[in-house]
């Protein structure tokens, strides 16, 4: 039987971890491990990871100095023991058919890569992790045909998390160090190469929303990866022949319009206009694009404005109060 490692990566989380770990040891399956890889935590995470691992067998504590999100992953791939894959974050927690409904087509050999949808839920609430699906029930795609979906945010997502990974796979594309949006890339090279996705249409990963969390945090460089990324793939889709460019492209501007409402905030006019630089090939094209919703199309009308005005008009998108706050500075 295939043994699924599931790789945890740890890092100032305890308030939320032990729901993490106990939501993995609910599974209606027994033939994964856990891998904990405390990232060099300054709160009370890495004693819990210990505390587990000394009363568990499953569950494999390991501690590392700081190296961010990425370095954190591969390290827990680096020490698996399973043939199969999957991540969660530390502060997320999952359904309790999570690996089975991730397993069930591996097991069947319908496939070599799958994905399940995902529902975000905020620090007042309690995910529902004891449902259990009636009756499982998937799609088989292509891989470049799951990331179109995947890219305009249809069906699944771009994020490690929610999916079910050969190890060989990883292994072949590790996840880069200290980026963040660093799954979009590695998930586009290991999609581009498979011929059988499974995509399971249940929300068994409930991922957390946290004010504090990574992403959420002020705009540096290293949020730019996301978009940097995204021109990256571009560059390699020359080589193919179908439609996938007009979907990174319009990534590029769901990335670029994500970053908005932090702009608006901080009214960083250098950081606007250094976006408007990268997604300035693009614009136009996606703006006349079918597959781009209305949504999109108006947020990202705001690169097409001069910095002041086009922060001012997010602002209104996004929240009217803003305006009032912006008018004052």
């Amino acid at each position: 039987m295939d043994l699924i490692s599931v790789v945890v990566p740890v890092y100032n989380v305890e308030p939320y971890l032990r729901e993490c770990i106990n939501s993995l040891l609910e599974q209606t399956i027994s033939n994964y491990e856990i891998i904990l890889v405390d990232d060099g935590s300054t709160d009370n995470s890495g004693e819990i990871c210990d505390e587990y691992a000394s009363k568990i067998t499953a569950i494999k504590a390991f501690h590392k100095t700081n190296g961010g999100l990425s370095d954190a992953r591969n390290f827990g791939v680096e020490h698996s023991k399973g043939n199969l894959i999957t991540f969660v974050d530390s502060d997320d927690c999952i359904r309790r058919d999570y690996l089975e409904l991730l397993y069930s087509p591996f097991k069947n050999g319908q496939c070599d890569f799958s994905i399940v949808e995902h529902q975000e839920f905020y620090e007042n609430e309690i995910p529902d992790i004891y449902k259990i699906s009636t009756g499982l029930a998937f799609e088989r795609f292509s891989g470049r045909d799951i990331l179109r979906y995947s890219l305009i945010g249809q069906k699944g997502s771009l994020s490690a998390w929610g999916k079910m990974y050969l190890k060989s796979d990883v292994v072949e594309y590790p996840f880069p160090k200290g980026e963040l949006y660093e799954d979009m890339e590695v998930l586009y090279n290991i999609l581009c190469k498979k011929e059988h996705v499974s995509f399971v249409n249940e929300k068994a990963y409930f991922y957390r929303r946290r004010k504090n969390s990574i992403v959420r945090s002020e705009l540096t460089e290293r949020h730019l990866y996301g978009v940097k990324s995204c021109i990256h793939m571009l560059e390699t889709e020359k080589k193919y022949e179908d439609e996938l460019a007009d979907y990174i492209k319009c990534r590029i501007l769901k990335q670029a319009c994500g970053y908005l409402p932090n702009l608006c905030g901080s009214k960083n006019y250098a950081m606007f206009n250094e976006i408007k630089v990268y997604i300035g090939p693009y614009l136009s094209q996606v703006l006349k694009m079918s597959i781009s919703d209305l949504k999109l199309k108006l947020r990202a009308l705001a690169y097409l404005m001069p910095a002041k005005l086009g922060l001012f008009y997010a602002s209104v998108l996004f929240n009217g109060k803003a305006v009032f706050r912006m008018m004052k500075g």
